[in-house]
């Protein structure tokens, strides 16, 4: 059974570092000059490929958005859906659910 009201609040905390990471992130990308990056489920990378201009590639089977929309009746679901679909293409697993709606260029994979 999950604690809902510890993983949410364990969720918040760790959503609220993200400003941090895409900072981060974003120096980095620019002193390694780097134009592309393929990533799993990390959701603040494609926020700062957005930011710097740089091409995203998101490959799974899954997202959190979909797990969090199942347990939670809150944003939180929302938030990580906000951040996947910055990914400028997602290349999806056969096995995954139905998460080809939560991104505008798809590739099955």
């Amino acid at each position: 059974m999950v604690d809902k009201e510890k993983l949410e609040k364990v969720l918040r905390k760790f959503i609220s570092t993200w400003e941090d990471k895409i900072n981060n992130e974003k120096k980095y990308l620019r002193e390694k000059q780097v134009n592309l990056v393929i990533s799993d489920i990390v959701p603040w990378i494609f926020k700062a490929l957005k930011d710097v201009g740089d091409k995203s590639i998101l490959i799974s089977k899954f997202i959190w958005t979909e797990i969090y929309n199942e347990i939670f009746n809150n944003d939180i679901g929302a938030i990580y859906e906000d951040y996947y679909k910055k990914a400028d293409y997602a290349f999806i697993y056969t096995l995954a659910g139905d998460i080809n709606k939560y991104f505008n260029n798809v590739i099955k994979v």
